[in-house]
Parts: structure tokens; C-alpha cells; sequence
């Protein structure tokens, strides 16, 4: 079973990247001229496609390793006279063929054939051991790999990485990864491990275009942990807000828009929301790290931010436009009571559901980690568990995690400081399995559906 490639087709922009084109053969005629594109970024698996043809026509481009027919891909949905075609996330190291083909009334009236090379993947990146039992259709993956290289990466379900950007400078923590809105480009976070406040500290959000590896980035001081990108473009994320308060310097947590011209607003702080309490059992912290805020989520529909504090222990809905705190799940200031299920603790990354969320549940004072998800009824301002995943207590991450609900109902498990990605159905059978090289630590991921 092959992936199919997604977002592969942009029209009127710059072509293809990474790949090493070789001369085409078997043209059947017509007058048809084809370009291939590809530049010195080795830190791709994409390739570009441009072809001319001397009347307009519909055309379309058919590729794939054994044969051309396993991916067809229409250039335009009208007859144009110029067609562009871009792949992304290919198999890497590996030579592709294609046919470009122009129709008129269906019928074939010209091609050209060709072939390409992908490149091959770098010898840092950490080994990748897949096990599939199970899968109805291999998907693509958008991760953070942190360990001896620090890289946003895209994983196969079969079992190959196809695509990587390794950050350049030594020292930065890159916990997440998010696509763009038009998936041209890869946002991703590389800031300083420590979290440090010295105005020496690095806090970029960096942007990596698939086409060439242009990289663009952008300041957000005191950025940690998680962002989100909005349907405008702008970008929602997590900021350490500094406070000092009897003497003493603590950091709580604030959600910062930045928009498309830099202008920075501050839509909520925990400061104004929460109650401030460093020394009874309302609080796991014994540094002077207050909320700390570590998984951020945007909602289109309803235009709320959701926002996890692991150090109370919650989950808090904040109305995007007002600033306002909605609900609280979890800790001391919860609006919702858990009546006998077991509230979670220590969480990092969770999906909010149509009728409940789904949380990754460190349990940092148990022996193993799990996923737990509650339904919620906000009438009644009560929660209840009603699945759980704990991989028979095998896995135990105090740090990081992620979960996601898939389309078709399984679960994908993120356990961040095993290196180990999982699949499972509603059962807790496992389906697919991916194991990445000893001394990796996995960030924040999203199945790409």
C-alpha cells in the first residue's frame, strides 16, 4: 500500500524543491513542454511540475515508484494553457516516475514522461521502527523529535520519515509543530530549554515553506510549550507571565495573539483568572513556577481557547473576543464536579470533544501514564469518565504526551518521553506501532486527516 501525498497542488507559485529531476522519455506528441524544478535545500522531499501547452486543456499528472498510475492529480479544474503541480511529503530516497498528460474531451492528445529522485534521509535524525497489526490507510504525521538533533518532522504510518527541517541552533527546545492554513508551510516553536527570562534567552517562532526550506522567524519572548495558527493567520500562544508577589518572582501563564503584522495582544492571564495559591494541595508546583501552562488549542467554531495548567491540575475555555473564562475542569477553581471518576493530574495535550475531551493524563504521582476521557454535561456542571487507555501500565511520561481523536475512532498516543507513537481502536487494541531510536523525546503531534 502506497501514502498518497497530501497538499500537493498550488497554482501561480514558486516550484518544488529537494529532488533531483532526470530527462523525460516515451513522449506520444502534442505540443507540450515540461520544466522541473529543484533547488540546494536537501531538507525535503517535495518536487515541482510546470508544463505549457500550446491550446488550452485540461492536464493532469500521474506518478507513483512501481507505476505512474498510482497518484493522479488534475493541474487545474478548467482548460489553462500553463500548469503547475507541486508534490510534498514523499517517500524519501527514492526515485519517483511520472507522466504529464493534456486531454481534450477526455481524450489523451499529448504527454511527456520522466523521473525523479527524492532525498534521502539525513543520518542525525533518530531511527524509526514501525509495527503495523492493523490500518485501514497509513496517514502522515506532524511531530517534534528533540534529542541529539532538535527538528520538526513528518512521519509515514508506513514507516518513513517524509519530511524533516533540522534547527540549526544548539541550546532550543522544539515541542511543536503546526501546518499552515494554505499547507505550503511548517510553523514550528524552538525556544530555550531552560525557559530562562535573561534577555540572552532565544524564543522564536520559526516558518519553513515545503517548496525551498525559506525559513522565516519570529520573535515571541518568554513563548513556551504550545501555539495554534487561526484561520486569519495570526498566532495564539503560550507566554510566561511574570509576577512578584510578597518579595518573591512567580510566573503564571498568559495566551498572546500575534497577527500578521506583529502587533501582539494579550487575550487572558492567569493572573485574572485563577486563584493564586503556592502552598496548599491546590497546587503541584515547588518552584516558582505557578500555572504552568503547557497545551493550547483554538476552536473556529465557537471561538474559544482552550488552555491546560499543569500545575492546578485543569483545563480552562476562554472566549477569544472577551477574554473571559467560560469553565474550568480540574483543580481547586473547577466548575464541574467529577462525582466518582478519577480527575486527571499533571495533564499536558487533550482534545475537547463534541459532548467531552479527551486528555493525556501524566499521573506523575503513579507509576504509569493514560488517556482518559470524560463526557461533560454543562447543564448539570458534571463530568464522568468514559474511556480510558493506559497501554496496560506500560508507559510512564512526566513530561509532555499527546492524544487525538481520529475520524474513524481510534486514538492517537503520543508518549513523548518513550519515544513512542501509538494507534488504537475504541478496544484498546493496538493497530499500528512507531518506535523512535534510543534518547528521543517526542513533542506534540497531529495526525494530518
Amino acid at each position: 500500500m502506497h501514502l498518497e501525498p497530501l497538499f500537493f497542488v498550488f497554482l501561480a507559485v514558486a516550484l518544488g524543491a529537494g529532488c533531483t529531476p532526470r530527462s523525460g522519455t516515451n513522449d506520444t506528441g502534442g505540443d507540450l513542454s515540461v520544466d522541473e524544478f529543484s533547488s540546494e535545500n536537501l531538507e525535503s522531499t517535495s518536487m515541482g511540475l510546470s508544463w505549457n501547452s500550446a491550446e488550452p486543456t485540461l492536464a493532469r499528472l500521474r506518478y507513483g515508484v512501481e507505476n505512474v498510475k498510482e497518484n493522479t492529480v488534475y493541474s487545474t479544474l478548467e482548460p489553462a494553457q500553463e500548469h503547475e503541480v507541486r508534490l510534498h511529503f514523499l517517500r524519501p530516497g527514492t526515485e519517483y516516475r511520472y507522466r504529464v498528460e493534456l486531454l481534450e474531451q477526455g481524450e489523451l492528445v499529448g504527454s511527456k514522461a520522466g523521473r525523479f529522485l527524492t532525498s534521502a534521509v539525513p543520518d542525525e535524525l533518530p531511527e524509526l521502527e514501525v509495527t503495523v497489526n492493523e490500518l485501514e490507510e497509513p496517514k502522515l504525521i506532524l511531530a517534534t523529535v528533540m534529542g541529539d538533533v532538535m527538528a520538526p518532522v513528518v512521519i509515514s504510518q508506513e514507516g518513513y520519515y517524509a519530511w524533516w527541517h533540522i534547527e540549526q541552533e544548539e541550546g532550543l527546545a522544539v515541542p511543536r509543530a503546526r501546518l499552515a492554513n494554505d499547507g505550503q508551510s511548517i510553523y514550528y516553536s524552538a525556544y530555550d530549554k531552560g525557559e530562562s527570562e535573561s534577555p540572552e534567552a532565544q524564543y522564536h517562532l520559526r516558518r519553513v515553506w515545503l517548496a525551498d526550506g525559506a525559513e522565516e522567524a519570529f520573535d515571541i519572548r518568554l513563548h513556551h510549550h504550545d501555539f495554534d495558527v487561526l484561520p486569519d493567520d495570526s498566532i495564539g500562544w503560550i507566554m510566561g507571565d511574570m509576577r512578584r508577589i510578597d518579595g518573591e518572582n512567580y510566573r503564571g501563564d498568559a495566551i498572546v495573539e500575534t497577527d500578521v503584522d506583529g502587533v501582539q495582544t494579550t487575550i487572558w492571564s492567569s493572573w485574572d483568572h485563577i486563584t493564586f495559591d503556592m502552598v496548599s494541595d491546590c497546587n503541584d508546583s515547588r518552584s516558582n513556577i505557578w500555572t504552568h501552562a503547557n497545551a493550547l488549542y483554538y476552536e473556529v467554531a465557537t471561538g474559544l481557547y482552550y488552555l491546560s495548567l499543569r500545575e492546578t491540575d485543569s483545563i480552562v475555555a476562554v472566549d477569544r473576543a472577551s477574554g473571559e473564562t467560560l469553565w474550568i475542569l480540574g483543580g481547586c477553581d473547577s466548575t464541574f464536579d467529577f462525582g466518582d471518576s478519577l480527575p486527571f493530574d499533571g495533564q499536558h495535550q487533550f482534545q475537547y470533544l463534541d459532548r467531552g475531551i479527551l486528555v493525556y493524563d501524566n499521573q506523575p504521582k503513579l507509576t504509569s501514564s493514560r488517556m482518559v476521557e470524560y463526557s461533560m454535561d454543562m447543564a448539570n456542571h458534571s463530568v464522568e469518565e468514559v474511556w480510558s487507555y493506559d497501554a496496560d501500565g506500560a508507559y510512564f511520561t512526566s513530561v509532555l504526551g499527546d492524544v487525538q481523536r481520529l475520524k474513524s475512532g481510534n486514538t492517537q498516543v503520543t508518549w513523548s518521553t518513550s519515544a513512542t507513537m501509538e494507534e488504537v481502536d475504541s478496544s484498546g487494541q493496538l493497530l499500528w506501532q512507531a518506535v523512535f531510536g534510543f534518547g528521543t523525546v517526542l513533542g506534540y503531534s497531529t495526525v494530518l486527516e
